[in-house]
């Protein structure tokens, strides 16, 4: 017995130790490449994975392209065809697979690839993954292997018109055809950077009885207690095997099943009893179940094997109606959808890496964030963003990458190259729980038209692409997944009136549905923008350079400028510019974010554009290329809270409404307690009102506040409410409540006074004030930190604490030094007027200008020679210019105007010092085409300051006019 105890322990030992002898064998070619270039004659080293571009930069060849403007005289870079080359080992054991493929993750984009100089292939499309048999090629030692990558505009320029589609022309730059991030010819918020390279793994494969190639789960919740699991399995074969499945929660077996591979494949069904469901974060755990697939042969030896997390959840789309917006429901609950739009992490593809990633997953979740758009126009993102989006709680509407272009869906090889992209990036990404929306493109709805033509494709077209092949290949590979062909066509709405047509950020409150896209522009900080230009840069924010990192098609930096004087006084400084433009930001979006909010649930989701940059960018970002936040970032915590207060007030009715919303799954109680104040600091009135908060995601009114006696009496500048929210459990929530813009309030010196305790590695920050400090926020000079809270309103006699973590270790000495706290009032000359002041010229003649104007209303100030008051799309927008040190006199009136004849005929009224001269608006040559305009003569009585206004009266068509200035010139007497 002994003998035959041991003998058996021993032939369990030897089927062990072969169980894996056959497993699939891999030979990783990346690391040290050699990258050529014939015509420059350069020859240099290479990292694989990598793009041209970062090698070059390794080898000094091209300065930063992202410093300055160095991005310019790398252009000739796309130009030029580029070889990867490099020799490998093979072994004689590795010969001996049976089977042996060439494996291309990632090859950007139009390559051509030679092994042991013989032609492997020409591959197209940047998104797919290439798979070729190299086995004959292979010899025992040294191999060599050859990639190179063509330039694509001869092949963009070559598919511009084609014989074999006659009347179907695409877009003349083409990019319609080719595979390959949309974004990288350059767009609203990215450079023209187009890279090429072998941008992920390559590598040989070698196995002999088979190879796992993909692993499906799908799911059916219809029976209560317990979800079904269909397990799809593919393999390639070469003998019979069987798959053994497994599932597993915390590292316990729940259920098992084998099942034999017929033409390498199978279908296992499972059953999990007492089911534990996976939730995004704020609605439940992130319960992860492991699946395990083993692949045995006749003998039971495993021969491949693959493990893979999954969660268990559900997702329902409600689609948009004439009496609901779109809404979405995890497992049967609906949810108020509170995220942002995710762009690609870098310019230079093989930049973007896990840590990175794993870091703004966290701020996302950091700010209360449950979704994220991954936008059309970028790139697929690697496993390991999906793997921390899953264990974050954070749910995903993925599109496929197409975006705001016609597509060639007229071309069978063209389609036939989509379908093998977007299988393989649906196979690879179908288990993740928090991919919860496939979507078709962004915006490439509005490329679609009755015929085909550079800019257009048919509506047959689009219907082929994206309500069909993208729409079969999600059914047939998930078909428990969301698909919609597009956004917004999705019934989502992108919002574009705030930036692209200078409405003012109240209009948000006019809105409503599921917000997929809408932002604002602010500058990065100070530091991030010492990173990305010189010190002469820095003279102002419409410097040069300043512009070139200005993406936005339409004077974006002025834009930034012209916004504020509708709200803040004129910053004093560079520095305080930026800083001015991060808090415009802040409180513009916030101003729909917190509206649709309460709004639930005609309103069901808040996605802001834009999470983050792919490059040192002046954009809508609220996490800057260097990982920095912006005050967007700190305000909207707050605003995505899962219990928030806010509310809004009408200055000229001197009312206030505060309302709470929750994402909380139980009912709860809080009390409001609010307060009327002057601006030294002195209550006014205060009071406190309880609330019963229902269950699950909801917006009740806490209460009404008429204060118009108040209002009245102070001024509606003079007067701010505080509030704030207690729940038992959730964190304090405040709102403050402005009456007049920021820049019509007559704020204080706060007096902040901090006082520092060192906390381990981290310091604590008390700050108080004696007079109100709006967005209070801290900085380090000199150093990097993170910071708890920032940009936070300080009311007199109520401190608060903010945690500061510098980014290097340092001493508590060094932070006291280093410290700054600043405000809203910090960001202009004590006593600087709200609004600008004209002053008349030496002769008299006062000239007032676009950018003297205090406009009230939609219309933007617009870079021109000179400037002017443009897209002047509402009749109610009206402008104000103070005028000083007039002498009395009788003045002849005139407008230097602009407007093309499909647009004139608008009347309008100018008031000077209460006398009105009535106008039509003529017609000129075009929008840039300006005549001056006279208006008549008035009279002014006295010596001082005189207000001068400009209202339209009615609108003709579509717009008013184009504005430069307004003159009144001195009547000299006869």
């Amino acid at each position: 017995m002994k003998y035959l105890a041991i003998a058996a322990c021993l032939l369990e030992l030897a089927m062990h130790i072969t169980s894996h002898a056959a497993s699939p064998e891999r030979v990783g070619l990346e690391g040290a490449w050699r990258l050529t270039q014939a015509d420059r004659k350069l020859s240099l080293p290479a990292t694989v994975p990598g793009v041209v571009q970062t090698d070059l930069m390794a080898a000094g060849k091209i300065s930063n392209p992202f410093y300055r403007d160095n991005n310019k005289s790398s252009q000739w870079v796309k130009e030029v065809p580029w070889t990867y080359v490099r020799s490998f080992t093979v072994s004689a054991g590795f010969l001996k697979h049976r089977q042996i493929r060439l494996r291309c993750e990632g090859l950007d984009t139009l390559a051509t690839i030679q092994v042991n100089g013989k032609l492997i292939a020409h591959t197209d499309n940047m998104f797919r993954t290439w798979e070729f048999d190299v086995r004959p090629l292979l010899h025992t030692g040294d191999n060599k292997i050859q990639v190179v990558f063509a330039p694509v505009a001869p092949y963009l320029e070559a598919h511009v018109n084609q014989a074999a589609f006659p009347g179907k022309p695409v877009e003349t730059h083409g990019m319609g055809y080719l595979r390959k991030s949309p974004f990288q010819p350059g767009w609203d918020f990215a450079p023209e950077l187009m890279t090429s390279g072998i941008w992920k793994k390559i590598g040989l494969i070698g196995w002999d009885e088979a190879r796992l190639t993909d692993v499906g789960v799908i799911q059916d919740h219809r029976s209560p207690g317990r979800v079904g699991l269909r397990v799809e399995v593919a393999a390639d074969t070469s003998a019979p095997v069987k798959a053994h499945v497994a599932v597993l929660f915390q590292g316990r077996k729940v259920t098992e099943a084998d099942t034999p591979l017929a033409g390498g494949k199978s279908i296992s069904k499972l059953t999990i009893a007492r089911p534990h469901l996976w939730w995004p974060v704020g609605m439940g755990a992130q319960n992860l179940y492991d699946i395990q697939v083993e692949l045995r042969d006749a003998r039971g030896a495993v021969v491949d094997q693959k493990t893979q997390r999954f969660g268990l959840r559900t997702i329902t789309w409600m689609a948009k109606t004439s009496k609901r917006p779109l809404t979405l429901a995890i497992n049967g609950r609906p949810f108020f959808a509170k995220g942002s739009n995710w762009v690609p992490e870098d310019s230079l593809t093989t930049r973007a890496n896990p840590a990175r990633q794993r870091r703004l997953i966290d701020d996302a979740i950091n700010a209360n964030m449950n979704m994220m758009r991954l936008w059309g126009g970028g790139y697929y993102d690697g496993d390991a963003f999906y793997d921390e989006a899953d264990k974050r709680g954070l749910l995903l509407w993925s599109e496929f990458k197409f975006a705001d272009a016609s597509y060639p869906a007229f071309d069978p090889a063209w389609m036939a190259n989509v379908k093998a992209e977007a299988q393989d990036n649906v196979r690879r990404l179908r288990n993740h729980p928090s991919l919860v929306v496939w979507s078709g493109n962004n915006e490439v709805i509005g490329f679609v038209a009755d015929k085909t033509d550079p800019n257009h494709m048919t509506h047959e077209d689009y219907n082929k692409l994206f309500h069909g092949l993208l729409a079969d290949v999600v059914r047939d590979l998930s078909p428990d997944a969301v698909y919609t062909p597009g956004s917004p066509e999705a019934g989502d709405d992108h919002d574009w009136n705030v930036w692209h047509g200078s409405s003012g950020f109240e209009s948000y409150r006019d809105v409503h549905g599921f917000m997929s896209e809408f932002g604002f522009q602010a500058f990065p900080q100070p530091r991030s923008v010492e990173q990305f230009t010189s010190h002469a840069d820095r003279a102002s924010v419409l410097s040069p350079v300043m512009e070139y990192h200005q993406r936005n098609w339409r004077d974006g930096n002025q834009l930034i400028l012209s916004t504020a004087k509708r709200y803040y006084r004129n910053p004093k400084d560079f520095d305080s510019a930026l800083w001015l433009s991060q808090i415009q930001q802040a409180d513009g979006v916030l101003t729909g974010v917190e509206h649709w909010r309460r709004d639930w649930p005609n309103s069901t989701g808040s996605l802001v554009w834009q999470y983050n940059d792919c490059w040192p960018s002046i954009s809508w970002s609220m996490m800057d290329y260097y990982g920095r936040p912006k005050a967007l970032w700190y305000r909207i915590r707050h605003a995505y809270a899962p219990v928030m207060l806010s509310g809004q007030t009408d200055g000229a009715e001197g009312n206030a409404q505060l309302w709470v919303s929750s994402d909380i799954p139980k009912p709860l109680r809080g009390n409001v307690r609010w307060a009327l104040m002057r601006m030294d600091g002195t209550t006014i009135e205060k009071g406190m009102q309880p609330v019963a908060i229902p269950a699950g995601t909801t917006s009740v009114r806490a209460l009404s506040l008429a204060k118009k006696a108040a209002v009245a009496k102070e001024g509606a500048g003079a007067l701010l409410l505080w509030s704030e929210l207690s729940v038992p459990g959730q964190p304090i929530s405040t709102a403050v409540l402005t009456f007049a813009k920021p820049k019509n309030m007559t704020l204080a010196a706060p007096n902040i006074r901090a006082k520092i305790a060192q906390a381990g590695q981290s310091y604590r920050v008390t700050l108080t004030a004696t007079r109100p400090a709006l967005f209070s926020w801290l900085d380090l000079a000199g150093m990097d930190a993170r910071f708890s809270d920032n940009f936070v309103h300080l009311r007199p006699g109520a401190p608060v604490t903010i945690t500061l973590t510098p980014a290097k270790k340092t001493d508590l000495a060094h932070v006291q030094k280093a410290l700054q706290v600043r405000s809203l009032y910090d960001t202009y000359v004590p006593g600087a007027p709200a609004t600008l002041t004209v002053t008349p010229k030496p002769d008299g003649t006062i000239v007032a200008t676009a950018d003297d104007a205090d406009v009230d209303g939609d219309a933007a100030l617009e870079i021109g020679a000179p400037n002017n008051i443009g897209t002047w799309a509402d009749p109610k927008t009206s402008l104000l210019w103070t005028v000083k040190d007039v002498k009395p006199g009788a003045y002849a009136v005139s407008m230097n105007v602009a407007c093309p004849t499909d647009e004139a005929g608008s009347k309008f009224v100018v008031d000077v010092a209460g006398q009105e001269l009535p106008g039509v608006v003529p017609t000129t040559a075009g929008w840039t085409t300006y005549i001056d305009l006279p208006l008549g003569t008035v009279n002014v009585t006295s010596f001082g300051t005189i207000k001068i206004t400009l209202k339209p009266t009615n609108m003709q068509h579509t717009r008013v006019m184009n504005l430069r200035s307004l003159t009144l010139t001195p009547v000299v007497s006869k």
